[in-house]
């Protein structure tokens, strides 16, 4: 049987309609996760895609597991971490491991090339607290505390 389909028959979703979505918490299951090399090409991160059910959206985050920064090292596994464990997966073998994955992520809007996106800030558990909150330790990675203040709290 044979196919033919021309994409110029049709309007191309326009891109900019995707405004970001407001902050705030948000139900997610980690759709991929695929490994990758830094801009640089002298490191590695794992780029994940959270599918948000509620919104019918996806967000990205990168994890960098290997970096010519320490500190960029540090941040990156404290974050993975954090998912892991907000996953209920702290022990993994490769990033498909955290497929199929289910948390919540905490969205916050931020500036990129100069314009607005979502950012993933946090993650936890589905309907629970914050990861390492009952054992005293803070929710978000420090360098992601710093981004963002009481101000930016809407309540």
């Amino acid at each position: 049987m044979a196919f033919h389909f021309d994409s110029n028959d049709y309007e191309s979703p326009d891109r900019a309609e995707y405004s970001p979505l407001p902050y705030g918490w948000y139900e997610a299951k980690i759709k991929s996760a695929e490994m990758k090399f830094t801009k640089a090409g002298d490191g590695k991160l794992i780029s994940v895609a959270f599918g948000l059910p509620q919104v019918t959206r996806i967000v990205w985050n990168n994890y960098n597991i290997d970096n010519r920064s320490a500190q960029a090292v540090k941040i990156g596994k404290e974050q993975l971490a954090q998912l892991c464990l907000a996953i209920g997966r702290p022990v993994i073998s490769s990033e498909k491991d955290l497929e199929g994955g289910e948390c919540s992520v905490l969205l916050a809007i931020s500036s990129w090339q100069g314009k607005e996106r979502n950012e993933v800030r946090a993650v936890r558990p589905l309907g629970g607290d914050p990861v390492g909150q009952q054992s005293g330790q803070r929710s978000v990675p420090a360098a992601a505390a710093k981004a963002f203040t009481d101000d930016d709290i809407p309540f």
